[in-house]
């Protein structure tokens, strides 16, 4: 896995760093099983000017997480990347991965809510 931050030169900070991620990822990989090669982006762009819903957005031709967080809260911010990582691990196949069904998303929103105490621990952990 790799990380890459973008520089932010005014404005507010992203929601996570840099440890924040490997805690994420790391928690993540113990529960589903590794990423090869996958590469999280940490944005300059808020979420708020994004072209998606959601601030982390996984692009399938990169193998790459692209994460808005700049301005959200930490746990906002490490719960959007936990539902992404998440949904990406439980997808067996990659064609429609970024179309879930209902009983997809209700999965991943369970599996979200376990894992999140946890995942929020191991950050908070890190930054102490």
């Amino acid at each position: 896995m790799r990380i890459v931050i973008e520089r932010v030169s005014r404005g507010p900070d992203h929601g996570l760093t840099g440890s924040d991620v490997k805690a994420v990822v790391r928690t993540v990989e113990s529960k589903l099983g590794r990423f090869p090669g996958l590469v999280v982006h940490l944005k300059s762009t808020q979420p708020e000017n994004g072209a998606f819903d959601r601030p982390v957005i996984y692009s399938q031709v990169s193998n790459r997480l692209n994460v808005m967080c700049r301005g959200l809260p930490r746990k906002v911010a490490v719960k959007e990347l936990l539902w992404a990582l998440i949904a990406l691990g439980t997808r067996e196949s990659l064609r429609n991965r970024h179309r879930l069904s209902a009983e997809e998303l209700k999965g991943i929103d369970a599996k979200v809510a376990e894992i999140l105490p946890v995942v929020l621990a191991a950050v908070t952990k890190g930054t102490a």
